[in-house]
């Protein structure tokens, strides 16, 4: 279960807007791979999507997903981080 929900450390997300893919840039130092969702503007999940994880960044293949806004919610060890993106 998600015990913190921390408003100080946020996802930076880039490029924006992004049409192939994006960089998820994660603060901090972190021993635990990172729980990712990424929801359409009615809250349903969109999965799944390929990620690959180096250091502090997550680079998500966003190719076929459809334009608009999105939401990514990043757990890691009980912190929950989020940030927006747009798909063009």
């Amino acid at each position: 279960a998600i015990q913190n929900v921390s408003s100080d450390r946020s996802i930076q997300i880039f490029p924006v807007p992004a049409s192939n893919s994006v960089t998820l840039q994660l603060p901090g130092n972190w021993n635990a791979a990172p729980v990712i969702t990424i929801e359409n503007v009615l809250g349903e999940i969109v999965s799944p999507l390929n990620t690959d994880i180096e250091k502090n960044q997550v680079h998500i293949n966003i190719q076929n997903l459809a334009s608009g806004l999105y939401l990514v919610k990043c757990s890691i060890n009980a912190e929950l981080m989020t940030g927006v993106f747009m798909k063009e």
